[in-house]
């Protein structure tokens, strides 16, 4: 379909169909010939909104990253419809080639799939990216607004680029235009529970949300309030504790951090004291988070501290922890967060030894009657392979929680049943199976699955 570039006065070729991605309001078309850009139209164009739009293009934010990167999509020109009496449609604006968005790099089983090769250093340099497209957009005044783990790209360089820009709080000279979206788990105490559009934000709410992502980027996609309730009863919700202040790592709150979770310890001990300022001494006074610059800054001077791992050449830690976190964490979920991509280690079968036997067959029903019959460490290596050689890690993880509950080591039993429900398994009889078995053992696990049993 042809449109007009209002700022040109010119006809451009748009896609007929959003061939690029669509949503509820909007569809992302490419523009024929102009592989740089891509145009959002708008389902039921508002006025209103076009008039934010104008504010944005004489307003942009000035820092571009690292490279002449762009940190926004932020728009480039108005696009109209018709010759005449001209209808505002929607926007230009950069785009962005070979990027994911930025859940699929601190989730570590998409990462495998997408980037073998993006390792712990690549992390801490995209959580550094992050933090400077949101102080570029602080810079100029606005509020991302709407934080969350999907309106965020990365691509295999770890840079990063903030989209959805449409949707922040844009600052004009005679009004500002709120943001009307939000997401509770990014969202501050003050935020929670209140409608986003009938508030002002501001850098420091933007803060928090951040914070959050950051820490999902370290920590392996943990969310910093995600943890277990220490004494009987039923647990609040991630909204809940953030609205109380119930970081689960400051201790002595009734939480303590999930199992499978990476210890906050291994954390370069700046970038903890920062997160301890934004979720405990920023939790009532929004002014002591650090702010986006102070963040890109702290953590640019901690990835200079990092080291690589005697061990393995893809693991990178910082030289505070007297052991390789990643190594440990390999031992304990059977999984390598950053397996070497020039090793086949981990495809490689199990060498038979004592305790293997040849004769088993490789599945996992072979390793439920493993389980079953009291030869835990056979099951155990049977699932081991089956994860090594591709097998679908949701159930295999599941049976090594089931192995381990019955070897009564239940910390690990706990990683192993908290990685099943993150891979999405989701069989209501076998939590159920899992919740009557720990019941006999550990009560304090038996609760923790059952919450998984009835989170569907």
């Amino acid at each position: 379909m042809e449109l007009i570039r209002l700022d040109e006065s010119r006809a451009i070729q748009v896609a007929n169909t959003a061939d690029i991605g669509s949503g509820g309001e909007a569809g992302i078309h490419s523009v024929i010939g102009c592989a740089h850009l891509v145009a959002k139209i708008y389902s039921e164009p508002r006025p209103l909104l076009f008039e934010k739009l104008r504010v944005m293009l004489s307003n942009p934010p000035r820092g571009q990253g690292e490279h002449d990167h762009l940190t926004t999509t932020w728009p480039v020109a108005i696009l109209a419809q018709g010759i005449g009496a001209r209808r505002e449609v929607g926007y230009l604006m950069p785009r962005i080639s070979m990027a994911h968005k930025v859940f699929e790099f601190f989730n570590p089983s998409r990462r495998r799939e997408i980037a073998p090769s993006f390792n712990y250093k690549y992390l801490v340099r995209l959580a550094r990216n992050v933090a400077v497209a949101f102080a570029d957009v602080h810079r100029a005044g606005h509020v991302v607004g709407d934080v969350n783990e999907s309106n965020i790209l990365s691509a295999k360089t770890a840079m990063a680029t903030l989209v959805d820009v449409d949707s922040f709080q844009i600052h004009g000279p005679n009004r500002t235009f709120r943001c009307p979206v939000g997401r509770g788990e990014y969202a501050p105490p003050e935020l929670q529970g209140v409608r986003c559009d009938s508030v002002d934000r501001s850098s420091c709410t933007d803060v928090f949300g951040l914070s959050v992502l950051i820490f999902q980027i370290l920590m392996e996609g943990f969310h910093p309030f995600d943890g277990m309730l220490i004494e009987d009863g039923e647990p609040n919700s991630r909204e809940k504790r953030i609205q109380s202040g119930v970081w689960p790592y400051a201790g002595g709150n009734g939480y303590k951090p999930s199992a499978t979770a990476p210890p906050l310890s291994m954390i370069d001990p700046d970038l903890r004291l920062m997160f301890w300022h934004c979720f405990v001494n920023g939790h009532k006074t929004p002014p002591n988070r650090p702010t986006a610059k102070h963040w890109a800054t702290a953590i640019d001077a901690a990835e200079g501290r990092l080291v690589e791992c005697k061990q393995n050449m893809n693991h990178f830690h910082w030289p505070h922890v007297a052991v390789c976190p990643w190594c440990d964490r390999y031992r304990l979920i059977g999984q390598d967060s950053f397996a070497d991509p020039t090793s086949s280690s981990l495809s490689e079968s199990p060498q038979p030894g004592a305790i293997y036997n040849t004769n088993i067959a490789f599945t996992l029903e072979s390793a439920r009657q493993l389980r079953n019959s009291g030869r835990f460490n056979e099951a155990d290596l049977v699932l081991r392979r089956l994860l090594a050689t591709g097998s679908p890690e949701a159930p295999c993880y599941f049976e090594l929680g089931m192995v381990y509950t019955k070897r009564r080591k239940f910390a690990q039993a706990s990683a192993h049943f908290m990685r099943a429900w993150q891979c999405g398994f989701r069989n209501a009889l076998r939590w159920k199976e899992a919740v009557t078995l720990a019941a006999t053992m550990d009560p304090s696990l038996s609760r923790e699955i059952a919450s998984y049993a009835s989170a569907e």
